[in-house]
């Protein structure tokens, strides 16, 4: 049995809708890239909640209105 991780990513969209809230990524292998708010969902959490946990624990924003807008392999 493979384990797959699964994760979340949160475009954060501010100042009516003008402004994207973009992290540098600091850990390998994305370090140094500009990346979406976002990180893996833990074990028995739902997408929704994820990202609210990962908005909060990144940068301090708590994000109103989330909506899936999609789902990748």
């Amino acid at each position: 049995m493979t384990l797959r991780l699964i994760g979340v990513g949160c475009g954060l969209v501010l100042r009516r809708g003008r402004e994207v809230l973009l992290v540098r990524r600091r850990r390998p292998p994305e370090a140094g890239h500009w990346s979406l708010v976002g990180g893996k969902i833990d074990f028995m959490e739902d997408a929704k909640t994820a990202a609210s946990r990962e908005c909060r624990e990144e940068v301090g924003v708590e994000p109103h209105g989330l909506c899936l807008l999609g789902v990748s392999e």
